[in-house]
Order: structure tokens, then C-alpha cells, then sequence
């Protein structure tokens, strides 16, 4: 028989959880059945009251069209300005990543993504870091990996894989299983620990 993998024990605990909140869902539907319930009992008792009552009907106003973009682009919440932080390293380029998905009818160049990663750099270091970019390094403008290469070379941790260790090994779930276990996936892709190490350190990382 196969040992179970990390990802076999994440998708458990994720299981657990969903079927935890399912069963509330289905506790908090049965409520307000049961209150509809005792709603159209009540104005059935009353009906027979109020039927010599003249009917008064309200006109509702029919809810407005969904605008829509002219050119189709998607909205989505705007990206959190990068600071300079290394921790935020990581984080900050798969943010611009997946918002790049979403708008890639408008960001075919790569200069035009280099561009949109920098309209989210905050002023002092991260501005000024590109502003050295485009006068000294431009052609990397031409290259949007090699552009991301040289951003986390300079802003990010250079010993990003010792900083996630000490992390793992100090993590402890404070909140949900769910979110404790997205927050140990996230710093698992930066160490190379083998899969029963890692269900080892999550299993001892639980609440008591």
C-alpha cells in the first residue's frame, strides 16, 4: 500500500473542514425553513381576516442591467503596493502573475507587463529600483522573466529557504485547520523536506 503524500493529508483536512461547514449550512437552511414554515402558517390563519380588505400592490422596480466593460476587461481588486519587503517577495509577483492572467487581451508586450508591475512599486527604494531599470538595464524590459528574476534578486530573501524552515517549525494553528493549512502549504514549496516529514511537523503543528 502507498504512504500517503502530503497532499493526500492536506486534501483531508480540507475535507473535514468542508464537510464541517456544509452540516452548518444545512443546520442554519433547516432554521429558516422552519421559520418560513411558521410565516405562511401565520398569513394562511390571517387570510380569512383579510380577504374583505382592499389589495393594495406595490410596483417594484426592475433591478438595473449589469454594466459591462466596452472593451471586456475583467475587475478584480487592485494589487497591494510592494513596499520593498523581502517576505512580500514572493506574494507580491504571483499577485501580479494572476492579475496578468486575467488581463492578458491587454498586456501582450512584455514591456507593457514589466510597465504594469511597476504601477503597483511604492515610492522611495521599489520606484527607484525601476527607474534604474529603464535608464541602465532596459532590455530586461524586453524579457518579463528575466525582469522578475532581477526584481527578486534584489528585493527578496537570499536565504529564503532556512526563513521558511524556522517558520515551519514554529507554526502553530492559532485559527481553522483550513487556513492553517494553506498558510504551511505556502512556506512548504520552499523547503525540500520529504513527504513524512512534512505530515510529521503539520500533525505537531495542530491545536491539542
Amino acid at each position: 500500500m502507498a504512504q500517503p503524500t502530503w497532499a493526500d493529508f492536506a486534501q483531508l483536512v480540507q475535507g473535514f473542514t468542508s464537510m464541517g461547514q456544509a452540516l452548518r449550512q444545512s443546520q442554519e437552511l433547516n432554521a429558516q425553513t422552519v421559520h418560513a414554515m411558521h410565516v405562511i402558517t401565520d398569513r394562511l390563519a390571517n387570510l380569512g381576516t383579510s380577504a374583505t380588505q382592499p389589495t393594495h400592490f406595490v410596483a417594484h422596480a426592475q433591478p438595473a442591467a449589469p454594466t459591462t466593460d466596452p472593451c471586456g476587461a475583467p475587475h478584480f481588486r487592485e494589487l497591494r503596493t510592494f513596499k520593498g519587503k523581502a517576505a512580500n517577495v514572493q506574494k507580491f509577483l504571483q499577485d501580479v502573475r494572476d492579475a496578468m492572467q486575467l488581463l492578458r487581451a491587454q498586456l501582450l508586450l512584455e514591456q507593457d507587463r514589466c510597465v504594469y508591475l511597476a504601477l503597483f512599486l511604492k515610492d522611495g527604494s521599489p520606484k527607484q529600483w525601476y527607474t534604474y531599470i529603464v535608464k541602465s538595464e532596459a532590455h530586461l524590459l524586453q524579457d518579463f522573466d528575466a525582469f522578475c528574476d532581477v526584481f527578486k534578486a534584489h528585493f527578496g530573501n537570499p536565504d529564503v529557504a532556512s526563513d521558511a524552515n524556522n517558520k515551519l517549525l514554529a507554526l502553530v494553528q492559532t485559527g481553522s485547520a483550513a487556513a492553517h493549512a494553506s498558510c504551511y502549504t505556502e512556506l512548504l514549496i520552499h523547503v525540500n523536506w520529504s513527504e513524512q516529514t512534512k505530515i510529521d511537523n503539520f500533525y505537531h503543528s495542530l491545536k491539542p
